[in-house]
């Protein structure tokens, strides 16, 4: 039976744990935003997919754990990993369908977009032009 480093393990382990935390706190934190009517609202169609690629990385820290916990691989099981990819691709449909409709959304509300500080940041809405850095 093949032994593991759990050391390297752990640490992904954790690294699949903090960005799963990390995509969940943005993702929802934009959702918070957008339906309370924020003065400011940071939205896009990444940040609006990034809540449903959390538990497939939940799924994988917690494979980690168990490896480093067992000190051997682990399977994963197929049923589940299909239905969380599924989950994922459904994800991405709502994530641009979510986009587009936070943005028309927005605009009829009289927000105005802010100059983007790359192509790869999300848009920022604001009600007021003073707000935009």
């Amino acid at each position: 039976m093949a032994k593991i480093n759990r050391l390297f393990v752990i640490l992904y382990a954790i690294l699949f744990l903090a960005a799963g935390l990390a995509g969940a706190f943005v993702s929802l934190d934009s959702y918070w935003a957008f339906f309370r009517l924020a003065d400011r609202v940071e939205f896009s169609s990444m940040i609006g997919m990034f809540v449903f690629g959390v538990p497939i990385l939940l799924y994988l820290s917690i494979l980690c754990f168990l490896m480093a916990y067992k000190n051997q691989p682990i399977r994963m099981s197929n049923k589940l990993s299909k239905s969380l990819t599924i989950l994922f691709a459904m994800g991405v449909i709502i994530g641009i369908s979510s986009s587009v409709y936070v943005n028309h959304s927005l605009s009829n509300k009289g927000y105005i977009i802010c100059d983007k500080i790359s192509w790869m940041s999300p848009n920022q809405y604001v009600n007021n032009s003073k707000l935009c850095q």
